[in-house]
């Protein structure tokens, strides 16, 4: 065989081994990349239903407190339940925690010298 042909196929061979080596290194970055973004989006879901159940825990223990054992409401704790509440809409909470914010929409703020306003 002539030097120059065998020397052609033997690069050929080794650049069609180094290209298939590089082609099989990618598809397993983008495999892991993949997997990453899998655990990635269940811990985001994750994180979202926990601090969904965290704010609709909030509301249940404003409707206890403020509703059911008849405390007196500040502005500044209407206001932290309206963000509170806003923030739980927002995650795709309603239902029963709807109907609790309603009935604590309800409850009179306390004002300034002891005074109180409806909603």
């Amino acid at each position: 065989m002539d030097p120059m042909k065998l020397a052609e196929t033997v690069v050929t061979l080794a650049l069609g081994g180094v290209v298939t080596w590089c082609v099989a290194a990618i598809n397993r970055m983008g495999e892991a990349g993949r997997a990453s973004e899998r655990r990635e989006l269940e811990r985001d879901e994750a994180l979202e239903e926990g601090l969904k159940a965290l704010l609709r825990c909030n509301l249940v223990d404003s409707y206890d407190t403020y509703v059911l054992g008849d405390k007196r409401l500040s502005v500044e704790r209407r206001t932290e339940i309206d963000r509170c509440y806003a923030a739980y809409t927002g995650l795709g909470g309603n239902g029963t925690g709807s109907e609790l914010y309603r009935k604590i929409r309800e409850v009179p703020v306390e004002t300034f010298h002891g005074m109180t306003r409806k909603g």
